[in-house]
Formats: structure tokens, C-alpha cells, sequence
């Protein structure tokens, strides 16, 4: 199970990754005025932000078991993904993005119910 959280932690740094970089591509692209602010391009990077310590905090842990971590994790997860999907429109090419924080976050859950279960077995 190491590898996994270990693939799930290296997703999500490049996931940071490629956002900053679309970032730093679209606002240099599309903004003709100094003071005009794209919230969706903030929305963008709040995610790119939550996938990168979420990801981060995945990789660092000791095991999935670690309850502070793995809630941080999951937490990080959830709200990066809600709060890009909430304020943002359907049909964005990150929305994938957002959707595999839901699917990470999942994941680490059942693994920790997983575990919880196998450990109480006689």
C-alpha cells in the first residue's frame, strides 16, 4: 500500500505542477489589463495549492493509519475540489483535476477503513 500512497502523492505534485504552469500561461495570455483579476485562474491555483500540501502530507506519513495526517489529506482534498467545482463552470479542462481529488480522497478513506477492520479481526 506504500506504493499507492506514494503514486497518490506524486499525482498530486504534478498535478500542482501543471496548474501553475497553465496558470502562469493563461494569465500571461489572456490578461490585457494590470488590474483586471480572473477569479477562475485564483480558483485554479487555490486548487493546485490544496493538491500540492494534500499531496505532500500523503507522501510524509508513515502510514495511512496516521489520523491527523490522513484527515489534513482528505480534507485538503475535499475542499480543493468543491470549492473549484462550486465556483467554476463544467466544461473547464481542470475539472478532471478536481475530479481526482474526490477520487484520492476516497481512496485514502476506505484504505483507512480497510485497515481499521483488518486490525480488529480475532
Amino acid at each position: 500500500m506504500k506504493k499507492i500512497k506514494k503514486v497518490i502523492g506524486l499525482i498530486s505534485v504534478f498535478f500542482f505542477v501543471l496548474i501553475c504552469v497553465q496558470f502562469i500561461i493563461l494569465s500571461i495570455y489572456k490578461t490585457n489589463n494590470v488590474n483586471e483579476i480572473n477569479l477562475s485562474y485564483n480558483r485554479q491555483l487555490f486548487l493546485g495549492f490544496c493538491m500540492l500540501i494534500a499531496g505532500l502530507l500523503v507522501l510524509f506519513e508513515k502510514d495511512f493509519r496516521d489520523k491527523i495526517l490522513s484527515s489534513i489529506a482528505v480534507s485538503l482534498y475535499i475542499i480543493g475540489g468543491l470549492v473549484y467545482i462550486i465556483n467554476n463552470d463544467l466544461l473547464d479542462n481542470v475539472l478532471y483535476i478536481a475530479l481526482t481529488c474526490f477520487i484520492f480522497a476516497s481512496i485514502i478513506v476506505l484504505y483507512n477503513i480497510y485497515k481499521k477492520y483488518q486490525t480488529k479481526k480475532y
